[in-house]
């Protein structure tokens, strides 16, 4: 079957499975289903397969019709490849930023959308200009300093902020100095006999995120308190702004428990779902995060930034399962975090269905695009999806500075989602994505909360 176009594989059923299979089964079971589907089904393969043609065909049809008439094609369940996620045929790496493919003369219905200009259709799609200009952002982040001069003036000025602090800019979560240090600390190889692990990590990414100075007396935790005394030592030596981890934005810091008693409430609650979850592992998405909010713990139990992060952490090394890209839709949508306003730079809507399309295309086409260089830096030399979200916020965070700013892309925060009422204080991220204009905006309600 390997090799082979298959119009079966559109049926939403069978990619239902495929899709379940790939995220739960091991490599050895997988490997034993085409075996099992070409001997046992082998009278109802070409059954599937017409089934699967049809629906393909249809798709085009309508997609045909709708660009005629000059109307948007609707949303396709994403169970299903929907028309606008085919790809051009050539890397869309690092192209000219005004670059775009040339659309063929040929009839719309052998014509894959995707090659049709921004202006004449409505879809966003591989060969997009927001979507090549991420591939770019993505590539010119893996240059050396001695290859920059070559970049427009806003690549540039995002590499000399990369490279003063890596953890806030990068969009490879694993090459950053606190993350290759936590595993080192600890011990990712004994981290499943480790009874304080999640506990440790759950300190690490609130206290300590890109804090030297925190970091290096971290040592061996055995309480929240020791993370207290930990925070009050540097403090007196260093100065407040030593204990503040900023790496998130402004406004995550200020949420983040300082006493004792609150401490203890995350660690403890640490202790707690990782002695259940060792006993079953891995945890499938779902579970964690019915674990995180049957606890009580500030900061992670109501602050969906907090869960972002440490579920992204979690799947990376094996413990939860990735999550569909419908849970982490519903994710993002709750978090309203940077990887939403990275979407929007991108041009899509605040809705469920466009958001899980969208992370669907995006795994597709930054596995297809960048070059091996570019996804050699990401978790096993591929783009996952909470590098996708990782990534996603990293783009808004280009766009709120006027210095690094892509025209390419737009402002990420719009009039209608600057006017959205007011959020939960745990769920604002950062201050460090909203425009200059904005920004103040929003201290000036700060200061006069009347």
């Amino acid at each position: 079957m390997a090799g082979h176009y298959k119009g079966f594989f559109r049926v939403p059923q069978v990619k239902a499975f495929l899709n379940f299979a790939s995220r739960n089964l091991a490599d050895a079971d997988i490997g034993q289903i085409p075996g099992v589907v070409t001997q046992q089904l082998q009278h109802t393969l070409p059954l599937l397969e017409a089934i699967g043609k049809s629906i393909v065909e249809l798709y085009k049809l309508e997609a045909q019709i709708d660009y005629e008439e000059g109307r948007r094609y609707p949303t396709i369940p994403s169970l299903v490849r929907s028309p606008h996620r085919i790809f051009p045929s050539r890397p869309l790496s690092l192209l000219p930023a005004g670059e775009s493919e040339a659309p063929s003369s040929a009839p719309l219905s052998s014509t894959p959308l995707s090659i049709l200009t921004r202006s004449s259709s409505p879809f966003l799609t591989a060969s997009s200009p927001t979507i090549k200009e991420l591939i770019r952002f993505i590539e010119a982040l893996t240059l050396p300093a001695s290859s920059l001069n070559g970049l427009p003036p806003h690549e540039r000025e995002y590499h000399l902020l990369l490279e003063k602090d890596p953890e806030k800019f990068s969009c490879f979560r694993e090459q950053n100095p606190t993350y290759r240090r936590i595993l080192t600390t600890l011990q990712k190889q004994s981290t499943m006999g480790d009874p304080l692990f999640l506990a440790r990590w759950m300190m690490w990414r609130v206290y300590a995120w890109s804090l030297e100075a925190v970091q290096d007396i971290f040592g061996d935790l055995r309480s929240g308190r020791d993370v207290f005394l930990v925070r009050q030592k540097v403090s007196k030596a260093h100065g407040n702004n030593a204990i503040q981890v900023k790496t998130y934005g402004g406004q995550f810091g200020r949420n983040v428990p300082s006493d004792v008693r609150n401490i203890n409430k995350i660690w403890n609650g640490g202790l707690e779902i990782w002695a259940d979850w060792r006993e079953r592992l891995p945890v499938s998405f779902r579970s964690a995060e019915e674990s995180m909010m049957s606890t009580d713990m500030p900061i992670f139990h109501a602050g969906t930034l907090s869960q972002l992060l440490l579920y992204g952490d979690m799947v990376q090394l094996g413990i939860v399962v990735s999550p569909t890209t419908g849970e982490l839709a519903k994710l993002l949508l709750r978090a309203n975090s940077g990887a939403m306003r990275g979407l929007e730079i991108l041009g899509w809507k605040r809705e469920e269905t466009a958001v899980e399309e969208v992370l669907e295309m995006l795994c597709e086409t930054l596995n297809s695009h960048l070059s091996p260089v570019a996804k050699g830096l990401f978790h096993g030399g591929k783009v996952g999806l909470f590098d996708i979200e990782h990534t996603l916020c990293k783009v808004a965070r280009k766009q709120g500075n006027m210095r690094t700013k892509s025209p390419q892309w737009p402002k990420p925060m719009t009039k209608r989602t600057l006017t959205q009422g007011k959020r939960n204080i745990h769920q604002m991220d950062s201050d460090e994505y909203v425009p200059d204009a904005s920004r103040k905006r929003q201290k000036v309600v700060r200061n006069n909360p009347n």
